[in-house]
């Protein structure tokens, strides 16, 4: 998909990636602020910092959890191993 706008007729189109097209989709306003660079205001550069550390906090516990599960599941398989090596 391309478009082109009247004045830059002679120039190469412009393609459209998914991702824009989903966040049009999501909020056309947004997207249109960022496509023209508009500023964001200081509430909302503060929501977006929040929101960033929020999601780099979950990303740690996530981390950590799933190198906890990892933990688990090799002394799983280790318990189970000999186990069976004791049966036989």
């Amino acid at each position: 998909m391309s478009f082109s706008s009247p004045e830059n007729s002679s120039s190469q189109p412009r393609y459209v990636s998914a991702s824009e097209i989903s966040q049009y989709e999501f909020c056309n306003v947004a997207w249109y602020y960022q496509k023209e660079k508009y500023p964001r205001s200081r509430i909302s550069s503060k929501r977006m910092a929040m929101g960033r550390n929020k999601h780099r906090k979950l990303e740690k516990s996530y981390v950590s959890l799933t190198l906890v599960v990892r933990i688990m599941v090799v002394a799983l398989v280790i318990v189970v191993s000999a186990i069976l090596l004791l049966t036989i």
